[in-house]
């Protein structure tokens, strides 16, 4: 470019006061705010050792100012298998998650919904769609072995409930839109009457805050519920696309219906514990396989499954 053209520039912006490309202006960042701005781990010593990333990464955030769990007080885990192996750890290591009969179906929040407002209200309008499934009898209709009030009763001396959710997509009745535990077993099966769905962030929501409202109103506003999203993918998908999609699909729709309910709702006594993103978002960065304990995909390595019961236990539980 010539002098005369540099020139020329120069005054245009001087007559016009525009910006062009000739004129020079001084350095700008982006705006930093002096709180609550944090960073994704950059470099992959970072992710070494595991369990200090996850502690300064993952939990930190989400411990509560203060413990409130002495090793007395009833804890109820319910949810996917990963509830279960939340329960045992409990109870192995002197925390007092007492045994109750809590479905191993409950991977949705429809089936948590249902179950909790049958131990709170007595209502089981919902009664079909309680099938369940065992490894050697096949899928059946399961029955509670404890009564409603043994239940409630137990429910209003409990002090905190750990729901854990696992699946959106679900199996439904057409007409009625009532969604089935788990699925639907052969013998009931029409193609006029079910479908498989994936259910809807509002859906979602909605029965999350359903169930904290059940039991804060009917067993005590002082009761502590701590939602979680399981780790574990899906085993299969009904939506004519590779699993891993409907997986991503599947547990995008959970991990945004939680952020939904605890932003709009910001409810009192209720958290959330990130088990998994520790598995599925710190997974690909490290070199332990975070799932697989079995050789499998449906078990979180043990190692894992240590780090986020230690830094549970140190968050809700006193001493």
């Amino acid at each position: 470019m010539s002098k005369d053209r540099k020139f020329n520039l120069s005054a245009n912006h001087k007559a016009t006061g525009k910006m062009t490309a000739g004129s020079l202006h001084p350095k700008s960042g982006w705006h930093k705010p002096d709180s609550g701005m944090t960073y994704f781990p950059r470099n992959k010593e970072d992710f070494v050792p595991i369990d200090e990333l996850a502690k300064k990464y993952i939990f930190d955030h989400y411990y509560p100012e203060l413990p409130m769990f002495g090793s007395d007080d009833k804890v109820v885990t319910m949810g996917s298998c990963f509830a279960d192996r939340l329960r045992t750890w409990l109870r192995k290591n002197g925390k007092n998650a007492d045994y109750i009969t809590v479905p191993e179906g409950l991977n949705n929040s429809f089936a948590v919904r249902q179950w909790i407002e049958w131990i709170c209200t007595g209502d089981r309008s919902t009664d079909a769609y309680w099938y369940d499934n065992d490894k050697s009898a096949g899928a059946f209709k399961w029955e509670p072995e404890q009564e409603q009030k043994e239940l409630l009763d137990y429910f209003k001396t409990t002090k905190g409930f750990v729901v854990t959710y696992g699946l959106a997509e679900v199996w439904r009745d057409k007409k009625t839109k009532g969604v089935f535990w788990r699925g639907v077993p052969n013998k009931v099966f029409s193609p006029e009457l079910h479908e498989s769905v994936t259910s809807t962030v509002e859906e979602n929501v909605n029965n999350m805050k359903r169930i904290a409202d059940l039991i804060h109103k009917t067993c005590g506003e002082d009761k502590h519920i701590i939602y979680t999203l399981s780790p574990v993918p899906l085993a299969a998908t009904f939506q004519n696309r590779p699993t891993m999609v409907s997986d991503c699909v599947s547990k995008s729709i959970l991990r945004v219906a939680l952020d939904e309910y605890f932003r709009k709702h910001n409810p009192k006594n209720v958290y959330y514990w990130p088990s998994f993103e520790m598995v599925r978002w710190v997974g690909p960065h490290t070199e332990i396989p975070t799932l697989f304990e079995d050789n499998t995909t449906r078990h979180v390595n043990n190692s894992i499954v240590s780090i986020i019961i230690d830094n549970f236990v140190k968050a809700f539980f006193k001493n």
